[in-house]
């Protein structure tokens, strides 16, 4: 944040986790715009963005319940940012690197965040973009050595995985529409990487008889975590 506004002439915004178990509140200069980054955090996070100011600046955090090391961390190479965020609810609060702090937007709970104007932040240093460009549909490439997937049924597979790549999943899937879905979700741990091929046609086919139809906000999430390509290295 800038450093020209008066600190008399802060204003203070409180924030928090989803649950409830930790909040704070922050002053700084009044929100006039929001940064909105691309990067495969932020992405599968729902970080709006981050709101950074230096740990010795005029800027002001505050801890109103709860224990900041309570939070729990999250890291990723090269280790330079540590994401803090709630154990109980997932809510990511904020994101720390030396000397500074990035509040998540969307944490804070007495403003409206979303209709401020947007600065777009490229979060990339290599490698193609998790969203190429801002407001656009991704196309998700499939990853290497999987098996063919069946396409006499009309559905369509997804692979996809948390940020770490501890859980792995796979989705079969025919989108009837923008709030509808017919699918399959298949979820599994780390152990499904020594699967053959053929186990995995397995796994997808028995997973095929419980079909059922999603509902929109379920449509939603699947959308947000189908990854199915190489994690980068975030740059902030």
């Amino acid at each position: 944040m800038s450093n020209k506004v008066d600190p008399a002439d802060f204003k203070t915004y409180h924030g928090g986790c989803h649950c409830g178990a930790f909040k704070f509140a922050i002053r700084i200069p009044e929100m006039k715009y929001v940064m909105a980054c691309n990067c495969s955090i932020c992405i599968k996070n729902g970080i709006l963005g981050n709101i950074w100011f230096k740990d010795e600046g005029p800027e002001e955090f505050i801890v109103e319940k709860g224990d900041i090391d309570a939070l729990e961390r999250y890291s990723f190479e090269p280790r330079k940012l540590v994401y803090r965020f709630c154990g109980v609810c997932g809510t990511n609060v904020f994101v720390k690197e030396p000397g500074q702090i990035g509040i998540n937007a969307r944490s804070l709970v007495d403003i409206d965040v979303e209709p401020l104007p947007r600065r777009y932040h490229e979060g990339w240093k290599k490698g193609t973009s998790y969203a190429p460009e801002f407001g656009q549909r991704v196309e998700w490439r499939k990853p290497e050595g999987k098996a063919e997937e069946n396409t006499e049924d009309g559905l369509v597979t997804y692979y996809g995985n948390c940020h770490c790549g501890k859980m792995r999943e796979t989705t079969r899937a025919r989108l009837t529409s923008p709030r509808t879905a017919t699918a399959t979700f298949t979820q599994h741990a780390q152990r499904s990487k020594s699967m053959t091929p053929k186990e995995l046609r397995q796994s997808t086919t028995s997973s095929q008889k419980t079909q059922r139809k999603l509902s929109a906000a379920f449509a939603a999430l699947l959308s947000l975590s189908i990854l199915g390509m190489r994690v980068w290295t975030c740059g902030r």
